[in-house]
């Protein structure tokens, strides 16, 4: 039988062992929370995404002629929309393309790429 200060010393360790558990799981769901509530501001490239889905529709799930981006990764995109800027045919709309990519910013490859798969995904 344990005696009186074993018995102590057990009850304040799981005390503290469960005021521990719990600042872990509040700082886990605060931190889960910041991640989440943080929004992309798809500003500067929505504008251009107007000109895009004429061809490519309006949740990117492609035209007649033009293929659906909605299915790609963000690395494929930014990728192709790389390839296009710099001049490299990837198929017969490479001339559009090339056309297009001058309206579109370098810096804002990336932001495309996830405005992409954010509309698509709001089917």
């Amino acid at each position: 039988m344990p005696t009186v200060k074993q018995a102590r010393q057990g009850s304040w360790g799981s005390a503290i062992m469960f005021i521990c558990l719990l600042v872990f799981q509040l700082v886990v769901l605060l931190g889960a929370r910041t991640l989440y509530a943080q929004e992309v501001d798809f500003s500067e490239v929505e504008q251009n995404w107007k000109v895009c889905s004429g061809c490519h529709g309006v949740k990117a799930e492609g035209g007649r002629g033009f293929p659906a981006l909605n299915y790609l990764d963000e690395d494929f995109i930014v990728e192709a929309l790389r390839d296009y800027r710099n001049g490299t045919y990837r198929g017969d709309m490479s001339g559009i393309m090339f056309v297009q990519m001058g309206l579109l910013k370098p810096e804002n490859f990336e932001l495309m790429a996830k405005y992409i798969k954010e509309i698509s995904k709001n089917e």
